[in-house]
């Protein structure tokens, strides 16, 4: 959603439903950041992030009646370069088993046995195309979106101010500084393989500010 320069803040929270703990704005109002990143995984009841590594010859339990995502950090359980960034695994897939010679690292997102949301995403064809992002949509079924993002370098709110109903995942695929508006306007360090939430209902634009590109998954269970 778009919100028009003439409007107050006042007018924004009636128009969007949103309390000030949820603008863009925290940091002229001296708000705290809603930002947040999770070393180990996440959950609300929706779906369920959390990291794994599993050794040599080892196997990991999941859930077996969940459909799941799984994001590779490095080698995929056979040591072989993983055929995407994020894979699809329907429900009874079995465990993750390493038939390797390495640890494998990866993150996993279960998704919940949930009633059908309402996702709405900023659509990869209303990106700029001017060469600043490149967007596309890795897995898109009745379950889950997946969306890879890939920011040049020095991108500032490439993509046009929006909102999401629902939380949504990301999922740093290499380092860099991402900018995120609400979070109190400052760029942030991230690593590859670092896990943050996209708050629901909250007014955001992606940016980098770093000399590199930045990439990551942003995934919305449906």
């Amino acid at each position: 959603m778009r919100v028009h320069p003439a409007l107050s803040l006042s007018s924004i929270l009636v128009v969007v439903g949103l309390s000030a703990w949820e603008l863009p704005l925290a940091a002229q109002y001296q708000l705290p950041s809603r930002a947040k990143q999770y070393e180990s995984g996440w959950e609300n009841d929706r779906v369920r992030v959390r990291k794994i590594s599993v050794a040599p010859g080892a196997a990991m339990p999941v859930q077996a009646d969940a459909d799941r995502i799984l994001v590779y950090l490095t080698a995929d359980l056979q040591n072989r370069i993983p055929e995407a960034e994020a894979i699809w695994q329907p429900a009874g897939t079995g465990n993750l088993e390493n038939r390797g010679r390495f640890n494998v690292e990866a993150i996993a997102v279960e998704l919940k046995n949930a009633s059908p949301g309402d996702v709405r995403i900023t659509p990869p064809e209303a990106l700029p195309v001017d060469g600043m992002v490149d967007a596309r949509v890795l897995i898109d079924n009745p379950r889950v979106i997946v969306t890879r993002l890939r920011y040049f370098s020095n991108t500032y709110a490439a993509d046009p101010w929006h909102f999401h109903p629902q939380d949504g995942i990301i999922v740093y695929l290499r380092g860099g500084n991402p900018w995120v508006p609400y979070d109190a306007w400052e760029a942030s360090r991230v690593r590859r393989g670092d896990i943050a939430v996209l708050p629901a209902n909250t007014f955001h634009s992606f940016g980098n500010t770093g000399g590199d590109p930045l990439e990551f998954l942003v995934i919305f269970p449906k």
